[in-house]
């Protein structure tokens, strides 16, 4: 029988009651007497307990902290006495109890009720102790405010140093985190808050009571608690220090996300190695914006006058104090030597809307043919019902927009538009459709370092259009070559400028890619071949079998293995957050044999503001770990 029965047989239920109270009593002893051992511990360390520091509520500065670390340590001297008075008053209490239990119990039932609360006692104890022990050994290790990321990646992959200048670690950090990366101020500037929804207050309080809104909008912003730096000290200098250093230029991986430092010599060097090919672009003296917007409001007048276009796309499309679409370079590091890529952002230009316009109601033209592909699922899925087998070969077309020509392709869009302009959401006539994307390309122009250029040959890379005039060019391209080919390749699928293809063993693909070479003296491929039975297209890498194609995920060598900084918050939605730039359900789809998957590939899908967290990662297999 239990001790506490046999006692409650005996003595009653008031006994097992003191019983209980004496055990409550002597736990919160062993409690207090922990407490206050680590409180002596910091003050003699000269350490404060997270619990006992004071935050600033105003801004912070040398003379602030120290008087809030003054404050801190008066706080920790004032919980000891505290505890001390708390300790001895248990210890009166434990030792009153102990009398009480004394005079009411059997001796042979007080002493073993003593034995087993000893027992229980030295059990608490050591836990208690050692939970302790971990709280002062984390307070006595160095902090770093802020610095929540560990770069584990600082090398080729994150950042690329091509400069003469050595990075100091703080600045490598910094890069690290991505040219995305927005800094979090530490002040929050309330007169342009309040400017900014000026407009808004005026329709909320038509009847005067603007004033009391805002200071009621001042009052919550000022109550409500400062923003966290996410950038440590060593790395908000690290950011004056790049920007002032004007002797190298930082600018992003072409592919990837891996921010490139260069000396400005060379990368300028770079630059006007692109742009010095006349055949493409050409210098221009003076600015064409204003004379190409009152051009361009012209036509879209005409088109709505003849009720091609309603007021809404009007409105839509007529540009008004439209800027100069500027110019921006990438480095293409996979390269040796690396090289440039000038893209130009055309956003806010003269012809952006209107290039937005008609790439929303041209899109249906653009993926229909054959061999189009329009990612990496797509691609698995067409493999999946051709079973193919042969040399797998990739062509690739070298600077594909910068070498479409123009005409040609607006001229196999006219005739495309004349056998399906029925099924398009438009009013607008053949003629205007052509003549609008001529407009959109005719006249392309972008400024860099304070110059003009004009594109006078190709695609600008940067504008709405373009991907689908490409494609639309690229499809008729290739069904004419292919037409006219020494042989047909097995299968043929293409991504933009990346081919896919399988030819039979006996015919040799240097013949084809001669071929492909000689049908337009601007467009050019360049050839990849299996090796190992293995070759890399798109996302996915593929080997031949006896059996068939073997499909998994594939990463380029530019892959940063970033899919933003995971420290930072996530909105209150299912975060599907993939390293490879591609969906799990994406990635699953490319698996026909696990085991081929390559190893250190991880994806996580995680659900915010919720109990279960999930991560999927393939190594040699396939495993869904639950957290």
């Amino acid at each position: 029988m239990p001790l506490k029965d046999i006692i409650r047989h005996q003595h009653g239920d008031d006994a097992v009651c003191s019983i209980n109270e004496y055990n409550k009593t002597v736990s919160k002893c062993v409690k207090t007497s922990n407490q206050l051992t680590f409180l002596l511990r910091c003050r003699d360390s000269n350490l404060v307990p997270k619990g006992l520091q004071i935050s600033s509520p105003v801004h912070r500065s040398p003379a602030v902290d120290k008087i809030l670390h003054k404050a801190s340590h008066l706080l920790v001297k004032n919980q000891i006495h505290q505890i001390r008075r708390r300790k001895s008053d248990l210890e009166a209490q434990r030792e009153s109890m102990i009398s009480k239990l004394e005079d009411t119990l059997q001796p042979d039932l007080y002493h073993k009720t003593m034995l087993l609360s000893q027992s229980s006692r030295d059990q608490l104890n050591q836990k208690v102790k050692l939970t302790h022990i971990k709280k002062l050994s984390k307070l006595q290790q160095p902090v770093h405010k802020h610095a929540k990321a560990t770069i584990a990646k600082t090398g080729i992959k994150t950042v690329v140093n091509l400069s003469s200048n050595n990075l100091t670690e703080a600045q490598t950090s910094l890069l690290a985190k991505g040219l995305k990366y927005v800094p979090v101020s530490a002040k929050i500037n309330i007169d342009a808050f309040i400017t900014s929804i000026e407009s808004g207050l005026q329709q909320l309080a038509p009847n005067g009571n603007v004033d009391y809104l805002r200071h009621q909008i001042i009052d919550t912003i000022k109550k409500s608690p400062r923003p966290r730096s996410n950038l440590s000290v060593q790395e908000r200098q690290a950011i004056a220090e790049l920007r002032q250093d004007k002797a190298i230029t930082i600018t992003e991986a072409d592919k990837g996300k891996a921010a490139v430092i260069m000396d400005t010599q060379d990368f300028e060097q770079l630059i006007n190695n692109s742009l010095s090919d006349s055949s493409t672009y050409l210098i221009i003296t003076k600015d064409p914006t204003a004379k190409l917007e009152r051009e361009h409001k012209k036509t879209l007048k005409d088109l709505h006058e003849n009720r091609e276009i309603n007021d809404i796309v009007f409105n839509k499309l007529n540009p008004i104090n439209s800027q100069a679409p500027y110019g921006r370079a990438t480095i293409k590091i996979h390269k040796n030597p690396p090289k440039a890529r000038v893209l130009v952002c055309s956003r806010g230009s003269v012809f952006y809307s209107t290039a937005q316009h008609l790439s929303r109601i041209l899109a249906p033209l653009g993926k229909d043919g054959k061999a189009f592909i329009s990612d990496s699922s797509a691609f698995i899925s067409k493999l999946k019902e051709d079973q193919l087998s042969g040399i797998m070969v990739s062509y690739d077309v070298v600077d594909l927009f910068t070498n479409i020509p123009l005409q040609e392709a607006l001229e196999i869009l006219r005739n495309k538009l004349q056998t399906r302009i029925k099924e398009l959401d438009t009013s607008l006539t053949i003629n205007s459709i052509i003549n609008l994307a001529t407009t959109c390309f005719d006249f392309s122009y972008f400024t860099f370092n304070d110059k003009i250029y004009r594109q006078i040959h190709g695609l600008p890379m940067g504008s709405p259009l373009s991907p689908l005039i490409t494609e639309i060019y690229m499809t008729s391209f290739e069904e004419s070559a292919l037409s006219t080919a020494p042989f047909q390749p097995l299968c043929w699928y293409r991504k933009v400028d990346d081919t896919f293809t399988t030819i039979d063993k006996q015919d040799d693909p240097a013949q084809l890619l001669q071929h492909l070479n000689n049908q337009h003296p601007r467009i050019k491929f360049t050839m990849e071949t299996e090796q190992n039975r293995q070759l890399p297209f798109l996302d996915v890498a593929l080997q031949s079998t006896d059996k068939g194609l073997v499909t998994s995920v594939y990463r380029k060598p530019t892959h940063t293995d970033q899919s933003g900084p995971m420290y930072q918050r996530e909105t209150e939605t299912l975060k599907i957050k993939c390293q490879n730039n591609i969906t799990y359900l994406e990635a699953k789809k490319m698996l026909t044999n696990q085991t081929s998957t390559p190893s250190n590939l991880t994806y996580s899908a995680a659900v915010t503001r919720s109990v279960a967290t999930s991560s999927i990662t393939w190594q040699t297999d396939v495993t869904w770990i639950e957290e």
